[in-house]
């Protein structure tokens, strides 16, 4: 299994050591191996770089930290995403499906993992060959459609 540090996983998704450490702290995202303690490495693989990944698109999207926090806690996220990144894996961009919606609030986010889970493939590849990738920029693989609907009942 392939893994990165927290800075070289930071780095391919274009966010502060610090942020990602903190998004790690408070629950809202794991990675494959923890750290132990003083000294010791927390260990990315690709799925864990492409959750914290599409993480940031909803939140760019305007899902705030404490909503996904909520939905990371309750479980409803990490299945989304354990069941997208499983299918996606085994059927690649042959997957029929591959698009799926996620309705948070009154916004319903019609999105895909695929495109971003290649572009960090191709940067761990990079990491391999001793050179720095570019960050993951957004335009890159685009979230898709962004549905906002009236807004919750009070």
């Amino acid at each position: 299994m392939r893994t990165i540090t927290t800075p070289q996983a930071a780095h391919i998704l274009g966010m502060s050591f610090r942020t990602l450490d903190n998004w790690v702290r408070i629950g809202l995202v794991t990675c494959s191996q923890v750290a132990g303690g003083r000294g010791t490495r927390r260990a990315w693989t690709v799925d864990d770089v492409t959750r914290v990944a599409y993480l940031q698109v909803l939140h760019k999207n305007g899902i705030s930290t404490q909503r996904l926090n909520a939905m990371a806690k309750s479980g409803t996220l990490g299945f989304v995403l354990d069941n997208q990144l499983e299918k996606e894996k085994v059927y690649g961009d042959k997957y029929v499906s591959n698009e799926f919606i996620l309705v948070v609030g009154h916004k319903a986010l019609v999105t895909t993992i695929w495109p971003k889970r290649q572009i960090i493939e191709k940067a761990f590849d990079t990491f391999e060959a001793g050179l720095l990738p570019e960050p993951l920029m957004y335009d890159d693989a685009p979230l898709g459609k962004v549905w906002v609907g009236s807004p919750e009942p009070t």
